[in-house]
């Protein structure tokens, strides 16, 4: 059998590349025609299946309006080998071996050593299995159990499983399902003498199968896969959450005892979706009518064969005063008002509140609350019971070892707030994030969901795309795009947990970027849980006088407007792009790294040839037969910095040193991004609170404010920003702008004395 890789040498100092493919929960390793797969990267109890014959992988990029990574795809072409290896584990619609038979309880522990099953002689004496998405190896058997078991083999996800006396969860020896398996690609370069090193060795990307292989003709199979990110945007949040029918004439019952009401939800299911093991704090609302509601703290639950309930109505709630109340005689004899009237239905809701990367972390990884996935899993969901019970979750229930919790803390900056009360996507969650943050979302090589600061040169690797990198230079091409721009936005914010709509709809229009582009009609729009804009209306959770039941922080319509502008790329230019192809050296960078692009390349305008650009990384497509890849970078403008914000290092004084990481323009030298004069915001994070102050001077890393500061400042916590100015100046600007409600930075160009540091005022049109 021939390969396509037997004889490629990638331009790496003449090593030559080897690749494999990994699959979820299956033992073997997939391989090109040749020397095995070293045991320096793989253990030695892998089985090599020498079958793979061509792969194909498309290309992945960032779609920088939704502020995400897209695309991409694998492909990988095998044929079986003589002993009918592939044929036999990709089986179709084998039956089961047998069945889980019960061992402590109905479901066997995710944990257990010990599997019990109806039987165990179809079995060897050793090996492994298949139950729903899980692999078990095991080293010993009886007659009706596997000893010795290791669960969640072969990177599958140890689970527990239902086991009965007549029926369980049935037992494969083949894996019963291959949709959504993970795949995993490694590449590793060997040297002259044969022998290669972990230090030669790379991931180049984690894959979800789309379908089960697919059987071509010839003992020829295909696998087909797509990018991890697309599992992760489609994932759920609130799976199961739903308003439910409460019994008739149903109200919160005053219990003196602990001060709690207690609420009947109805049976059974019901019950369950009001599950309380997470560790922050949810809401029941209470729909009183067709547009009346009450929400209340959710305490916990009565004992599990009850069908009630315990809520507060003391924490951040207030009891809603436009509804008649009652005066009740609890067992003690003091009286108290409750809520009167007859509830219809009840909801499960969390409004989450705090640092924005805390609740990232949150949505992430929580499944039940209980801590199993990570310290993080603190937000409530329930299991079914047994076959019958309802199940709900929160969060999104990703493994932890598949989110990079070190990069969502890195771009947190201030608090944030977030409603869950029914099904929606992550996909919209984290976009929500990533504007809040100035990030983008995007799936590392090793398959872990990450975000990283989209305008930050701290993200530069130490890579230069120069001539050593580039195939050939005349393959260089340019291009302008300003498909991208925007000049209004359609916005849908305030929203409301109780109808499930978005009370306040607002079009954010930038005159100045319709005039250059008068034919770009196209509005993009925006579904936002998070953003609630004072004096807009609020929807049901707020009473008619006014008093916030769940308290939400509110933001102002320039606030929101101010955020947003880079969406519309306030500077008013299309983006530019350099597309090449690179040698595979070019992998060290993953797509939304900064790059400094070092080689000669035809300027834009076609003036001239220009070089030491900065760029971002947009969109990589490897060609594995070429040894080459296609790269498209984008060139960054560093011409108008929108709401700059930089970590304070230390404080001394009315000093501030800024941290030179971190820094959304320039992180060398941040301090040019603010102006002496126009007022800055500094937040402190610890409190959740800001303050404005006004500019006395700046240098390259310090501003100096003008007064005392207003608290004491944590080193590394607490940051300040560019603030809106209000009225405070309506002189012309050098860029020919009156000035409204923005303050915009235009950084002083340091090899041009003409070029001086300039603010930019703007209005709203």
């Amino acid at each position: 059998m021939t390969t396509t890789w037997a004889t490629r040498l990638a331009a790496d100092h003449g090593h030559d590349l080897r690749l494999y493919v990994k699959i979820q929960g299956i033992s073997q390793i997939f391989q090109e025609d040749g020397t095995d797969v070293p045991s320096t990267l793989e253990t030695s109890t892998r089985s090599r299946l020498k079958v793979i014959t061509k792969i194909q992988q498309g290309e992945s990029r960032l779609n920088l309006a939704r502020r995400r990574m897209e695309g991409g795809s694998l492909t990988v072409t095998m044929i079986d080998d003589d002993s009918g290896t592939l044929r036999s584990l990709f089986a179709p619609r084998k039956y089961r071996k047998t069945f889980i038979t019960p061992n402590s309880g109905n479901f066997e522990s995710a944990s257990d050593a010990t599997i019990n099953v109806k039987s165990t002689s179809w079995a060897a004496s050793s090996g492994h299995f298949f139950v729903d998405g899980e692999t078990i190896t095991y080293t010993g058997k009886t007659a009706t159990t596997f000893t010795g078991c290791t669960r969640g083999a072969f990177n599958s996800e140890a689970q527990k499983h239902f086991g009965g006396s007549t029926n369980g969860a049935s037992v494969f020896d083949v894996p019963p399902a291959w949709l959504g398996r993970r795949v995993y690609l490694t590449g590793y370069f060997v040297e002259p003498d044969g022998t290669t090193t972990s230090a030669l060795s790379q991931s180049l990307g984690v894959f979800r199968l789309e379908s089960a292989p697919v059987h071509k003709g010839d003992d020829v199979w295909e696998l087909k896969c797509s990018e991890l990110s697309d599992e992760f945007w489609s994932r759920k949040i609130g799976s199961g959450l739903q308003e439910i029918q409460l019994p008739e004439d149903t109200n919160p019952r005053f219990n003196a005892t602990d001060g709690t009401y207690d609420l009947v939800v109805g049976e059974g299911e019901a019950f369950n979706l009001f599950a309380t093991d997470g560790l922050v704090t949810t809401h029941v609302l209470l729909r009183h009518g067709s547009d009346l509601f009450a929400a209340f703290e959710l305490i916990g639950q009565k004992a599990a064969s009850s069908d009630t309930i315990e809520m507060t109505a003391r924490t951040g709630l207030v009891t809603p005063p436009f509804l008649d109340s009652v005066t009740v005689e609890t067992s003690t004899g003091d009286e108290v008002a409750v809520p009167a009237g007859s509830y219809k239905t009840a909801r499960h809701i969390a409004v989450l509140s705090g640092q924005a990367s805390t609740i990232a972390r949150r949505v992430l990884t929580s499944r039940l609350g209980d801590g199993t996935n990570g310290s993080d899993d603190d937000l409530p969901g329930a299991e079914r019971d047994l076959f019958g019970g309802p199940s709900f979750r929160m969060g999104a229930g990703i493994s932890t070892t598949e989110v990079d919790t070190a990069s969502f803390n890195a771009v947190s900056v201030g608090d944030w707030q977030y409603v869950i009360d029914r099904e929606h996507d992550l996909g919209d969650f984290l976009l929500e994030f990533c504007l809040h943050t100035g990030s983008i979302a995007y799936v590392t090589r090793s398959g872990q969901l990450a975000v990283k600061a989209l305008a930050s040169l701290a993200n530069s690797t130490s890579l230069d795309i120069d001539d050593d990198i580039i195939v050939a230079s005349e393959a260089i091409t340019v291009q302008y795009d300003e498909e991208p721009v925007y000049p209004r936005i359609h916005l849908h914010c305030n929203y409301d947990p109780l109808s499930g709509e978005h009370c306040a709809r607002l079009q954010i229009l930038d005159s100045e970027l319709q005039q250059r582009y008068p034919g770009r009609e196209e509005a993009l729009l925006l579904e936002s849980r998070s953003i609630v804009i004072a004096g807009l209306p609020l929807g049901l959770i707020r009473s008619p006088g006014g008093v916030q039941h769940i308290v939400r922080a509110t933001v102002t319509r320039a606030e929101v407007e101010d955020r947003l502008r880079g969406l519309q790329m306030a500077d008013g230019r299309g983006r530019g792009f350099v597309s090449m192809a690179c040698h595979l050296p070019v992998l060290a960078v993953q797509l939304g790294d900064a790059v400094a692009l070092t080689a000669t390349m035809p300027d834009l305008e076609a003036n001239s040839s220009v070089t030491d650009k900065v760029c971002r990384v947009v969109a990589m497509r490897p060609r594995y037969d070429d040894g080459e890849v296609d790269v498209t970078l984008q060139i960054l403008d560093e011409v108008y910095v929108i709401a700059p914000a930089c970590v304070i290092a230390s404080a001394a004084g009315s000093v501030l040193t800024l941290q030179t990481t971190g820094a959304e323009l320039n992180s060398t030298t941040p301090g040019r991004m603010f102006a002496d004069g126009p007022r800055i915001e500094m937040v402190d994070v610890s409190a959740g609170t800001t303050s404005l102050v006004q500019t006395a001077s700046h240098t390259d890393t310090t501003v100096t404010v003008d007064g005392a500061l207003p608290f004491v400042v944590q080193n590394g916590v607490d940051w300040i920003r560019v603030a809106p100015q209000g009225n405070a100046s309506t002189t012309e600007s050098q860029t020919g702008f009156d000035g409204f409600d923005y303050i915009y930075q235009m950084p002083d160009d340091e090899n041009d004395s003409t070029v001086a540091e300039v603010t930019r005022w703007r209005g709203d049109g």
